[in-house]
């Protein structure tokens, strides 16, 4: 494994760690929290104090499991610069190099300067800085912007579970009502049949006091019943408001998940114009000086246009990529996300169902 290899966490990595899952050992963590995409193996091994060949076992297993990937691995071209985008490189522009051999010669000696390749390499390397930082921060953000559009989604999604729990409920308390209703009315008739045949038959005046606290306790079940009517009726009320303001709170959520998801849109798009005008520049400034030589103007241009050509389709393969595993880490972090968020919302569904 080569010692300027650069590991960055990937989404379930660094899902891993907010979480402090002790889902693997604490060696691997250990490692794990260490990774932040700058710091190249030798680096890695400064601080974890770890040997070598022990850290470069736990990386590979790491990378096995999908919790990192490997960001970038350095080497020192020839020039002495340090950068995705150094089109000087050997076996870059080499036809280029060969037209312009002849007039580039007077000019070689510019690039001899040690001063000036100092410069320009911590030029460079603070310019990688620049681009790596604003890359963790778009992550960041992206990876924010994610969990909160996943949280608006399954609020939105309990809070409709529960208006349809409440309007059920509702439901359940009207038919209760209608039936405490009709078994009223039929004890009530029921007792005016049997007065009726009591008079008829000409009942004794036992039976007939007994008839009377018959008809109280009937008299006192029709209050109850309907002080339990009532009840209910208010309960069922009740639920008519609670369901309407779930409805309110449902309405709100989506809103809310709607511009969650604009503003995620448009923050996509701003990191893409971000990059691409970073790597254009970048190319822009070495065209710029590889063509600082004393050359004619009809060589020039051609020598422009091909560096120029080259760069730009290098260019955009990088930004395809970059972009790509953008997408493909915020998905997979969207995904876990969106699973732990359900399995909380059914866990408390269930409890408040008991």
């Amino acid at each position: 494994m080569d010692l300027k290899t650069i590991f960055t966490k990937t989404a379930k990595g660094v899902t891993l760690v907010n979480q402090k899952s002790a889902s693997i050992s604490r060696d691997l963590m250990k490692v794990l929290k260490f990774v932040d995409g700058k710091s190249s193996l030798s680096g890695l091994v400064n601080l974890t104090e770890i040997p070598l060949a022990a850290l470069e076992k736990s990386l590979a297993q790491l990378v096995r499991e999908g919790y990192i990937r490997v960001f970038e691995t350095r080497s020192d071209p020839p020039t002495g610069f340090d950068d995705d985008f150094d089109f000087t490189a050997p076996g870059k522009l080499a036809g280029a190099h060969k037209a312009a051999a002849a007039s580039a010669a007077p000019a070689a000696a510019k690039y001899d300067d040690v001063a000036a390749l100092a410069a320009a390499r911590e030029k460079a390397q603070a310019e990688q800085i620049g681009r790596e930082k604003a890359q963790l921060d778009a992550r960041a953000r992206a990876e924010r912007e994610a969990q909160i559009r996943v949280r608006l989604d399954v609020e939105a999604k309990s809070k409709a579970l529960a208006e349809t729990r409440a309007m059920e409920e509702a439901k359940r308390v009207q038919e209760a009502s209608e039936r405490a209703r009709k078994d009223v009315e039929a004890r009530l008739a029921e007792e005016e049949k049997r007065k009726q045949a009591l008079i008829n038959t000409r009942l004794t005046q036992e039976q007939q006091k007994k008839e009377e606290e018959q008809s109280k306790a009937l008299v006192a079940l029709r209050i109850k019943a309907e002080a339990e009517a009532k009840a209910l009726a208010e309960a069922r009320a009740m639920a008519e408001a609670e369901a309407k303001l779930l409805a309110e709170a449902r309405v709100q959520a989506e809103a809310a998940a709607k511009r969650q998801a604009e503003e995620s849109a448009r923050a996509q798009q701003n990191l893409r114009d971000q990059l691409k005008v970073e790597i254009e520049a970048k190319i822009r400034q070495e065209i710029e000086e590889k063509l600082r030589v004393e050359i004619t103007e009809t060589a020039r241009g051609e020598l422009e246009q091909a560096v120029f050509a080259e760069a730009r389709e290098e260019a955009r393969i990088q930004l395809e990529q970059r972009v790509n595993e953008e997408n493909a880490a915020l998905a997979q972090l969207e995904a876990s996300t969106r699973r732990k968020a359900e399995e909380d919302t059914s866990r408390m569904l269930a409890e408040q169902e008991v």
